[in-house]
């Protein structure tokens, strides 16, 4: 039996407006190649790097949201390595004192819990672009100083899905506390995945790095080759060779890109053009005080809370416009009504959030809240509650409003009611012979006739309640 282990080392792009050691814009997607570029950035003598205090505070914030030991003090190194888009030939970043380290990130999959440790999370800045092609090679710079952090997991995962939860995790968790966008379309967020496979769970088998996969697709797609053919090896009994792989998409494989460097290759050194970074501990007290709603905390909550799966709460709790919307419509209000909102929220709204072209809630969280209650008193039946909810989507009107203005209202007058069914008891005589003759399946088609009737308002507790005394034995004498 082959026993599957897998880390993680995420690089994720922070949302300042200046790059991580110049003045140049760090938001380079969409830009044309090479507009995003400061003098420093291009590696040009003379120039020196200024630290974007930004970079550092995000950098804490992620830490502390990672249940990590943030650091007093850290410091930047640089790591050398010749590549046409790295112009300075080294790369600035934390290896002997990053600014976190020793955290963990629960995870959700299907209803079982998690816990996830992370090893370290340090800042570094990005290189820039290669683009090749069969005669030529360009180069695009604008990438090149960009703001990163790499978190980098302890091997504490075991399948595809655990790796593909813990990323999705972390992409959310960043994006709540707004320190990225964590938009894996627009380059903000990559992913390094290392496996290694072995017959005993208590030995590490030889581990091979996947490089730079930028969606969680590729990712399951490349995991899943890469174990088969680890194991395929293995099988034969030849060795892994411990290297970094790439992932070719068009023909879904992996591909050797090169064998695996040790820290000595890369010559660490301390930056000499930088000097150490003082995190004072008031800092950290203050925005470990204000960091809260975190995803898996909202997910751990709603659980207990709302006895729902942890899937669909997920879907909620994960995305800041879904939770944030979901906390404020349930202000207030009982557990069940609660509970009745976010299912509207995981059908009605996320069904017509897919056609919304800028992606936002048009509505009120109070108007939901609204809804759901005039459902719970009775104003109106769920039914007509479906069709309120796309008339409140697109006018923004109150949904008392809207059922007041096209009629629907529900009917709980048990003499209106009661004489409508007594009208279509007297229409459908063969199908009240057939209920008593002990077809109980009738009474749906009497009460789906009743109901229209009332174009859908009459109250169908009260609809049913009527009929029942209506069908009786005692009636019929």
């Amino acid at each position: 039996m082959w026993y599957t282990t897998i880390g993680l080392e995420v690089h994720a792009q922070m949302s300042t407006k200046t790059k991580m050691f110049s003045e140049a814009p760090a938001n380079v997607f969409g830009r044309d190649s090479n507009t995003c570029v400061d003098l420093f950035d291009l590696g040009l003598p003379g120039t020196l790097p200024v630290l974007n205090r930004e970079c550092v505070i995000k950098g804490v914030q992620a830490g502390i949201a990672l249940n990590m030991k943030i650091h007093n003090t850290s410091r930047f190194d640089r790591k050398h390595y010749f590549y046409p888009d790295l112009p300075s030939n080294y790369q600035i970043t934390q290896y002997f004192h990053p600014i976190a380290t020793n955290g963990s990130l629960t995870v959700f999959c299907d209803d079982t819990k998690k816990k996830i440790r992370i090893n370290r999370l340090h800042l570094e800045s990005d290189a820039g672009k290669s683009m090749h092609s069969r005669n030529h090679s360009l180069i695009d710079f604008n990438r090149a100083g960009v703001p990163l952090m790499e978190i980098v997991t302890e091997p504490d995962m075991h399948d595809v899905e655990e790796a593909i939860m813990f990323f999705k995790t972390l992409q959310a968790t960043l994006r709540a506390i707004g320190v990225s966008e964590a938009n894996m379309e627009k380059g903000h967020m990559r992913a390094d995945v290392n496996i290694s496979i072995s017959d005993d769970p208590n030995v590490l088998g030889t581990r091979v790095e996947i490089k730079n996969l930028n969606s969680t697709s590729f990712m399951r797609k490349a995991v899943d080759y890469e174990i088969k053919r680890q194991i395929e090896v293995l099988s034969t009994g030849k060795a892994v060779e411990q290297e970094t792989r790439l992932y070719d998409q068009s023909n879904n494989m992996t591909m050797r890109m090169r064998g695996k460097e040790d820290a000595i290759d890369y010559c660490y050194m301390p930056d000499p053009d930088l000097l150490p970074i003082f995190v004072e501990n008031s800092l950290i007290i203050n925005y470990t005080k204000n960091l809260k709603n975190l995803p898996t905390q909202l997910c751990e909550k709603w659980i207990e809370t709302l006895k729902l799966s942890a899937k669909d709460v997920w879907c909620i709790a994960s995305d800041v416009q879904l939770s944030c919307f979901f906390i404020e419509a349930s202000s207030g209000v009982d557990v069940n009504i609660q509970r009745k909102i976010a299912r509207w929220i995981l059908g009605a709204v996320l069904e017509l959030l897919k056609n919304q072209e800028n992606g936002q809630i048009p509505i009120q969280p109070h108007s939901l809240r609204k809804l759901v209650q005039m459902i719970e008193n009775q104003t109106i039946s769920g039914k007509i509650a479906k069709e309120i909810f796309p008339i409140m989507w697109n006018s923004l009107e109150e949904p008392d409003v809207i059922a007041e203005k096209h009629g629907f209202v529900q009917i709980t007058d048990k003499n209106e009611i009661e004489k409508v069914v007594e009208a279509v008891l007297s229409k459908h005589s063969d199908q009240v012979e057939e209920f008593r003759n002990g077809k109980q399946k009738v009474k749906a088609f009497l009460v789906g006739v009743i109901m229209k009737h009332t174009q859908g308002k009459a109250n169908p507790a009260l609809v049913s309640q009527i009929l029942d005394d209506k069908l009786s034995p005692d009636e019929n004498n």
